[in-house]
């Protein structure tokens, strides 16, 4: 498995636009934004492939995010996970761990398990540094673990391969992404006439 096969499916400054202008805009910070996000991110690696845009194709499933010649591959996306912002002289340095992160909430009142049904997880950190990196299940299945309300890791960063990375710290584009109520206005009135 060569995940840096990665960088010859996808045009990786597209995707960085994205995140970009995402960082830019006030309608995905904090709160119930983190869904439209993670969606949004995961749309723009699909759209950035290059031809013949066969290799990631996003499926929004349970439990994973995309079907890939890697396998089932699960996309998270975090500020800070991996690299920090940098302090006083923004020189982000890596981290010796990075971020917790949710693999997956779960319903208080049922225990639900894990239940793997991803190949491959895909990391890609918003902020400060740009970042896009893997992890096969196996080297992720010992970081695991159960909190009351969710299955959450903490990955040593040198079990993550990173296929690129690049400063961001300061850099934001805005080109206005529509309003995500607008857009739900739009198709519903397309519905009911």
């Amino acid at each position: 498995m060569n995940y840096d096969d990665f960088n010859s499916w996808v045009d990786l400054n597209k995707i960085c636009k994205v995140v970009k202008t995402i960082n830019a805009d006030s309608q995905f910070k904090g709160g119930a934004s983190n869904f439209f996000k993670e969606k949004f991110l995961n749309l723009a690696i699909e759209e950035a492939q290059l031809p013949p845009r066969d290799k990631l194709k996003f499926v929004d499933k349970v439990d994973y995010d995309f079907e890939s010649p890697f396998g089932k591959i699960e996309s998270k996306s975090q500020k800070d996970l991996v690299f920090t912002q940098g302090g006083k002289t923004k020189q982000p340095t890596m981290r010796d761990r990075c971020c917790q992160f949710t693999l997956k909430n779960t319903n208080t009142k049922n225990d639900v398990g894990l239940n793997k049904t991803f190949d491959h997880l895909m990391l890609v950190q918003t902020s400060g540094v740009f970042m896009i990196g893997f992890v096969p299940y196996e080297s992720l299945a010992p970081h695991i673990y159960k909190e009351p309300d969710k299955w959450v890791c903490r990955l040593p960063t040198n079990a993550i391969h990173i296929v690129h990375h690049e400063n961001i710290n300061g850099v934001n584009e805005s080109n206005g992404f529509l309003d995500i109520n607008d857009i739900f206005r739009l198709q519903i009135r397309e519905i009911i006439g």
